[in-house]
């Protein structure tokens, strides 16, 4: 099994979302983010969902919106579990 970095997630108040660990935002729009992290695939959904700030070199996202849900999937499941949760 291949060994993960770290990843945290803080949410405060539903409405600001700080994530470490971060390798790359794969996608997103103000209601769904898809989020690769050390611990795998991250999918953020809410409302009016937007990205202050990704500095992609210390793995740190800032998100603000109001966050409903958090979810990690696998790659290989990416469109069954996006249909699944935001279809």
């Amino acid at each position: 099994m291949e060994k993960k970095g770290t990843s945290n997630i803080v949410l405060t108040n539903r409405n600001a979302l700080s994530i470490s660990g971060v390798r790359n935002v794969e996608g997103y729009d103000e209601v769904q983010m898809e989020v690769d992290t050390e611990q795998g695939l991250l999918f953020v959904r809410g409302r009016g969902l937007k990205i202050l700030g990704f500095d992609r070199e210390r793995g740190e996202l800032e998100v603000c919106g109001e966050v409903e849900g958090l979810l990690y999937g696998r790659r290989e499941e990416k469109r069954k579990l996006l249909s699944r949760l935001f279809g």
